[in-house]
């Protein structure tokens, strides 16, 4: 990758400024490319064990996640309600029928899962709403 290749991506890494860039790996940089485009002004955190490059369009947020190798392990895309398919957001609301849905996280895996971490709220309780397989599960739930 050319020096100039480099300039849209930002180095992010509190313990060692300026050391990120030359230690991604080629593969996860490529990876990131092909599926994402260049042009997406993204951060790269280095993490025990790899890296995660971040970047947002819009209100959706991506977090895309690589091994120390540059292999792609998941990707965690966050957005509002509006961005939540039918299918997933009508399981929720049958459920929990008075709750508002504020924020969803959509886990991407090597698996090809799709994972879904619904987070609702109705006038007493936050809730944090695992769905898969079209299953619910009750992941956190506090009152306010």
């Amino acid at each position: 990758i050319t020096n100039n290749k480099r300039d849209h991506f930002k180095e992010v890494d509190d313990a060692v400024p300026g050391k990120v860039w030359n230690s991604i790996s080629t593969r996860a940089i490529r990876f990131f490319q092909k599926i994402y485009g260049e042009e997406k002004n993204e951060y790269w955190r280095h993490y025990p064990g790899g890296y995660c490059s971040e970047f947002k369009i819009d209100s959706v947020k991506f977090k895309v996640y690589f091994d120390a190798h540059g292999w792609w392990l998941h990707t965690i895309i966050t957005y509002p309600e509006n961005y939540l398919l039918h299918d997933i957001r009508n399981i929720v609301k049958r459920a929990y029928i008075d709750c508002t849905i504020f924020q969803v996280d959509e886990i991407n895996t090597v698996t090809h899962d799709k994972i879904y971490i619904v987070s609702i709220e109705d006038e007493v309780s936050v809730k944090k709403i695992k769905v898969q397989d079209e299953e619910l599960f009750v992941l956190s739930d506090l009152q306010k």
